[in-house]
């Protein structure tokens, strides 16, 4: 199945402030009777969870309530902050906040994958 990429006509980097990353753990842990707790991978890769803002302006915003309606269980790519192609997922709902009536701060929580099926 081919992945669509993130619109060419929407911002293609996050605002610098605010971004963040959760690399998340991939463990189990367990507690025997005795002796320190065991640990052990959980799988085999784990995506990586992304928040950032993007800044619209009204023809921007429009593009991208159309692109989150069509693909909010779907995976698709788009460049990180280190300029490397990803593959990404929404996790959330984007938050949206009005700027001024022809700007709107776009809020995303996204998974981030390394490859199109998952692995990282």
């Amino acid at each position: 199945m081919a992945v669509d990429a993130w619109p060419a006509e929407l911002p293609q980097y996050f605002e610098k402030e605010g971004y963040s990353e959760d690399l998340g753990m991939n463990v189990v842990t367990s507690d025997p009777e005795t002796g320190p707790p065991l640990m052990r991978r959980r799988a085999t890769a784990v995506p990586t969870m992304v928040s950032g803002a993007i800044i619209c302006n009204a023809t921007q915003y429009a593009l991208f309530r159309t692109f989150f309606a069509t693909h909010q269980a779907l995976r698709f790519s788009w460049v990180d902050v280190r300029g490397a192609a990803r593959y990404y997922m929404f996790a959330d709902k984007p938050g949206i906040t009005m700027v001024n009536f022809e700007t709107y701060r776009v809020q995303l929580t996204l998974l981030e994958f390394t490859t199109e099926y998952g692995g990282v």
